[in-house]
C-alpha cells in the first residue's frame, strides 16, 4: 500500500512541476516552493475576509506558485479525509504593478539585471497599494466523501469567494488542467499568445484528452438535471 502511496505522490508532485513550466512558458511564473506546508492552514484561513486570506497565504509562503502580479495557486492532494484533490487560485487583490514593471520604471533597470534585491522596495510599495474594484477566486475540488446526487458534485469547481456556488465537471483535473483554466479564464491576452505558440498542441491534452472521467456511481439521474462542463 505504501508504495502505491507513494507513486501517487510522485506523480502528483510531477503534474505540479508541469503546471509550473506552463506558467513560465506564458511568462506568467513569478516564484515558486517546492514544498508548501498547507496541513491545518485551511481551517486558519477559512473565516478570513478575502484580502487577509491572501495575505495570510501570501505572507506565509503558502503557495506552489506565485504569479507576476501577485496571484498564488495551490495545489493540494488529499487536503481532507473526504476531499482527494484541491486547488486554488486566489487573484491578488491589490491594485499593483508587476514586479518586473515595478523595477523598470522605479529603477530603469530589469529583472535581469537586479533579480531579487528590489523585494524589499517592492514589499513597501504593495503595502501602501489601492485595492481592485472585483477579484476571482475558482477552486476545483474533488470530494467522493462529500458527493450527494443532484446536490454536491464530486468534482466541481467553485467561482467566487465564501458562497456556494458549484460547477460539476465530467472529468477530474490535474494540476496542469487546472492551470490552464486559470490562464484561460483570468489571463486571455497570455492563453491568446499561448494557443498561437506550436508548443501547445503538447499541453492541450490535459484539457480533456488525459483526464479520466468520474465514477459512474458519482453520475446519477438527479446529477443530469444540472449543468456540467465535460
Amino acid at each position: 500500500m505504501s508504495s502505491i502511496s507513494d507513486s501517487r505522490a510522485v506523480s502528483f508532485a510531477e503534474r505540479v512541476r508541469e503546471a509550473g513550466r506552463l506558467l513560465d512558458s506564458v511568462s506568467l511564473l513569478d516564484r515558486e516552493n517546492s514544498w508548501p506546508q498547507y496541513s491545518g492552514t485551511a481551517k486558519e484561513a477559512r473565516d478570513k475576509a478575502y484580502r487577509e486570506q491572501w495575505e495570510y497565504f501570501e505572507s506565509r509562503s503558502l503557495f506552489d506558485f506565485q504569479l507576476t502580479d501577485g496571484s498564488l495557486l495551490q495545489f493540494k492532494d488529499r487536503p481532507e479525509h473526504h476531499t482527494d484533490l484541491s486547488f486554488c487560485f486566489y487573484e491578488s487583490p491589490l491594485d499593483v504593478d508587476d514586479y518586473s514593471t515595478f523595477v523598470t520604471q522605479t529603477y530603469d533597470l530589469t529583472v535581469e539585471d537586479i533579480g531579487d534585491q528590489a523585494r524589499e522596495d517592492y514589499e513597501a510599495y504593495l503595502s501602501t497599494a489601492q485595492l481592485k474594484r472585483a477579484v476571482v477566486m475558482l477552486r476545483y475540488d474533488h470530494s467522493p466523501g462529500l458527493y450527494r446526487e443532484g446536490c454536491h458534485p464530486v468534482s466541481h469547481l467553485h467561482i467566487g469567494h465564501n458562497n456556494e456556488i458549484r460547477l460539476g465537471t465530467h472529468r477530474v483535473m490535474n494540476p496542469v488542467s487546472f492551470a490552464l483554466f486559470v490562464v484561460r479564464q483570468v489571463y486571455p491576452a497570455h492563453w491568446q499568445r499561448f494557443i498561437s505558440a506550436s508548443a501547445s498542441g503538447d499541453w492541450v491534452k490535459h484539457v480533456r484528452e488525459s483526464l479520466p472521467k468520474i465514477e459512474r456511481v458519482h453520475l446519477n439521474l438527479r446529477d443530469t438535471w444540472e449543468a456540467y462542463l465535460e
